[in-house]
C-alpha cells in the first residue's frame, strides 16, 4: 500500500471539512472529496479563477530603483529591501492578494441511509484517485473518482450491491462567511442552473468573472427533480467538466458516456510522469 492514505472516517467537522477532505486535481481543475455517506459534497475550483483581489494603477516611482541599487552598493541592505515598498505606500498604492474561487459544491444526497461498517476513505497518490467504501449489512458500496489529466474531466463511479436512490445537484458554495456573502451578492442574477434529461448546467456570468460546470449522469435511470437529478439503481457514472474565463460557457463540450477503467488508465499514465 505504498503512497496510499487510508482514513477510517469521513472528513470531520472537528478538523474542518475543507482541510480534512481528500484533494484531487490535474493542475487545471481541482476537487475536494469529503467522503460522507448520507450527503456527499465535492467542492470544485479552477487554477485561473480567483476573487477579491485588487490592483491599483502603478505609480511612477522615478529613481527608486537607482536609489535601491545605491543602497546595496554601500551595504545598506535593509534600506534597499524596503525602499520600493515604502515608495509605493507614499504614493498611495494599494493592492489585495486574491483568493482561490470555489466554483461550487456537487452534492449527492442518498435517500436510503442505514447503519454501516468497515468505512474506508482512501487516496491513491500514484494515480490521484479517491475511493470511499463501506458495508451496509453484508452488502458493499464503493465510490471512486479522479480528475483526468487526459481530458480535464472529473470522473465518478458509484457501485453498490443494493439499489440506491440519490439526488444530485450543484450549488454555490456558501460557508456563511462575509466573503461568500459578498460574492453571492456580486454575482446576483448572473448565476443560472439548467436541468435537461441527464444533465445539469451551472453557469456564472458577471462583469468580473465567468465560469461554468456541466454534470452528466450515465448508466442508470435518471429524472429531473427541482434543480437536480434523481438517480436510481445499483450503479451510475458521473462526468463533470469545469471551464472558466471569458467566453468559456459557450464552449462547454457535450459529455459522453465513458468506461471508468479506460479513462483511469489514460490518466494514470500521464500522472505517473510527475
Amino acid at each position: 500500500m505504498r503512497d496510499t492514505l487510508i482514513m477510517k472516517k469521513p472528513a470531520s467537522y472537528s478538523a474542518d471539512l475543507l482541510r480534512d477532505g481528500i484533494p484531487l486535481g490535474n493542475g487545471k481543475t481541482g476537487a475536494l472529496v469529503k467522503g460522507s455517506l448520507g450527503l456527499e459534497e465535492i467542492l470544485f475550483n479552477r487554477g485561473d479563477l480567483w476573487h477579491t483581489y485588487k490592483m491599483g494603477k502603478l505609480p511612477d516611482l522615478g529613481n527608486a530603483l537607482q536609489e535601491a541599487r545605491a543602497a546595496i552598493d554601500r551595504g545598506d541592505y535593509a534600506t534597499a529591501n524596503d525602499l520600493m515598498y515604502n515608495r509605493l505606500c507614499e504614493k498611495g498604492y494599494h493592492a489585495v492578494c486574491g483568493k482561490p474561487m470555489i466554483m461550487g459544491t456537487l452534492s449527492l444526497l442518498h435517500l436510503k441511509t442505514q447503519d454501516f461498517t468497515n468505512y474506508r476513505r482512501i487516496l491513491y497518490m500514484e494515480k490521484a484517485e479517491c475511493e470511499v467504501s463501506c458495508f451496509y449489512g453484508e452488502k458493499e458500496m464503493r465510490r471512486r473518482c479522479f480528475v483526468s489529466k487526459d481530458d480535464d474531466v472529473f470522473y465518478y463511479l458509484h457501485e453498490s450491491e443494493e439499489e440506491t436512490d440519490v439526488i444530485i445537484s450543484f450549488a454555490f458554495f456558501d460557508d456563511q462567511t462575509e466573503t461568500t456573502s459578498y460574492l453571492r451578492n456580486k454575482i446576483g442574477e448572473g448565476l443560472k442552473i439548467q436541468v435537461n434529461d441527464n444533465e445539469i448546467l451551472y453557469t456564472v456570468c458577471g462583469a468580473e468573472m465567468e465560469y461554468g460546470v456541466k454534470i452528466s449522469v450515465f448508466g442508470t435511470a435518471v429524472k429531473a427533480e427541482g434543480n437536480g437529478l434523481r438517480v436510481c439503481g445499483k450503479s451510475f457514472r458521473l462526468a463533470v467538466r469545469c471551464v472558466s474565463g471569458k467566453g468559456s460557457i459557450a464552449q462547454i463540450d457535450a459529455l459522453q458516456d465513458f468506461d471508468y477503467e479506460k479513462k483511469l488508465r489514460k490518466h494514470e499514465a500521464l500522472h505517473k510522469k510527475l
